[in-house]
């Protein structure tokens, strides 16, 4: 019988590793680089929009809260009821002192009455009025005085000043708009006038409240605006300087 040949050469085979095998490992070490570069970049991106959604947000709710506050202020000014606006009634005469007053009363208006221009100005600043009705015709200091004293103080000088009096030239109804009247009433005069003209001042009063607090509320939201801007901008340069300087 044949016997078989034992094969000494017969060894296991291993193959080195060839060029094939390490572009292969370099390409796989490339690509999980890319991967990595890529998730970086995109983990950058999704901070720097989520800071800048966060810092909008943000912005959005001050901006919401400053307006709400805005508006309450308003509607504290200009929303109120006609039982609370305060008139100042100045005359010499206390018939007539008695009959304003009264009238203005049964309207539901807070009325103070003063006898003379001294006291009417040392009133305001305690009594606060939204309107004033005041005579001309008065000794030591007469309406026109009043008035002008009135205007110069810029804390008091939007206060309305309706002038009642029996002068009816119009040399006196001219004088009395060049020192800061809003309206002018004849005497003797007659209750739906005094009335009417008392109702339309106060709502001309109203539209002027409503329109420093409209834009008071405008500059407080522009502010809020600007702000969030800044930070905004400073949270994106942040997240730039994380993209070129990786931790």
């Amino acid at each position: 019988m044949g016997m078989l040949q034992k094969n000494e050469n017969s060894q296991p085979s291993f193959k080195p590793k060839g060029p094939q095998n390490l572009m292969s490992i370099t390409a796989i070490e490339s690509i999980t680089q890319t991967d990595r570069q890529l998730a970086s970049q995109s983990a950058s991106q999704s901070a720097s929009q989520s800071a800048s959604q966060a810092a909008s947000q943000s912005a959005s709710q001050a901006a919401s809260q400053s307006a709400s506050k805005a508006a309450s202020q308003l509607a504290s000014q200009v929303g109120c009821p006609t039982e609370d606006f305060k008139i100042l009634v100045v005359d010499d005469l206390l018939e007539n002192l008695r009959l304003l007053a009264n009238l203005l009363a049964a309207e539901n208006y807070l009325v103070r009455k003063a006898p003379d221009g001294a006291m009417a100005l040392s009133n305001v600043p305690r009594f606060k009025p939204d309107l004033i009705l005041l005579d001309i015709m008065m000794p030591n200091m007469d309406g026109f005085e009043v008035c002008q004293r009135l205007k110069a103080n810029t804390q008091f000088q939007d206060i309305p000043v309706i002038f009642l009096s029996a002068l009816d030239l119009t040399f006196d109804k001219i004088k009395a708009f060049e020192v800061g009247a809003a309206d002018f009433i004849h005497k003797p005069f007659h209750p739906a006038e005094v009335i009417a003209r008392v109702k339309n001042q106060l709502r001309i009063r109203q539209q002027g409240l409503q329109l420093q607090a409209q834009k008071a509320m405008i500059r407080s939201q522009q502010q809020q605006l600007k702000s969030a801007l800044q930070e905004i901008a400073q949270l994106r340069q942040a997240a730039k300087a994380q993209e070129c300087y990786p931790q």
